[in-house]
Parts: structure tokens; sequence; C-alpha cells
């Protein structure tokens, strides 16, 4: 095995790991989605329970709610902010191997950035934040109602 072929299977293996750590982003940032959907879901719950308590437990719930949602925006910006420098990562063993004659292009389809940016996945990311929103709704209406 020539000295080109070796350092092209290590390229090779350079972005498959960036892969993995992309995909292991996008598998977190679901799970922080789900985990704050059932915590606002269980404080609405909680809500329901102490309503007719003294004091104003409805609104300290949506507090904790809409703590839970800006907290798990947090997170997601923080998982987003790692898979970004990993994508930025794997541009350096992609023009590697465009370098050494890979025609990357044709196998992709297009031409890799120059540098991804922070709102890549902003669809994805816009639905997530939906979702958080969305899950301290019923803490919302209970302190509303």
């Amino acid at each position: 095995m020539g000295q080109e072929e070796e350092a092209s299977r290590f390229a090779l293996g350079v972005i498959d790991d960036h892969r993995r750590l992309i995909a292991a982003g996008k598998t977190h940032r679901w799970d922080i989605v789900k985990w704050d959907v059932t915590i606002n879901v269980a404080l609405a719950a909680a809500s329901i329970t102490f309503r007719h308590s003294s004091g104003n437990a409805p609104g300290l719930f949506l507090f904790l709610a809409l703590g839970v949602v800006f907290l798990s925006i947090a997170l997601l910006w923080e998982i987003t902010r790692r898979m970004t420098a990993a994508r930025n990562d794997s541009i350096v063993p992609i023009r590697f191997l465009s370098a050494h004659g890979v025609d990357v292009a044709g196998i992709v389809g297009s031409e890799p950035p120059k540098e991804y940016r922070l709102n890549y996945d902003k669809q994805e990311l816009r639905i997530y934040v939906l979702i958080l929103f969305a899950s301290a709704t019923p803490a919302f209406l209970l302190w509303l109602f």
C-alpha cells in the first residue's frame, strides 16, 4: 500500500469520525427535546394538582416550565456549536482528498462549503425550538385560566 493510499484512508477515517460526532449531536438534540417535553408535561400535571392550593402555584410552575425551555435551548445551542465545529473540521480532509485527485464534488453532488455556519440546521432547530415552547403551553394555559 502506497503512502498516498494510506493518507487517503486516514482522511476517510477522519471524515467518518466527524460524521459520527455529527450523528451523535443530532441524537443528543432530539433527546433534549424529549427531555424538555416530558418535564414540562409533568410540571403542567403538578400545576393542576396544586391549582387550588394557596399561593401562586400555577405561576411558579409556568416559571419552572419556561426555565426548562430556556435551559433546553441553551443545550441545543451548545450541541449545535459542537456539531458545527465537527463539520468545519471535516473540511480539511475533504480538501486533502480533492487535492489528491478524488472528485469530491462529483461524489457529493456539490462543492463542499468553505465554512459551515452555526445555522446550518436552521429548519430542524426551528422545529425543535417550536416544540420546546409548545411544551410550556399547558403550564401557561393553567396559569392563564
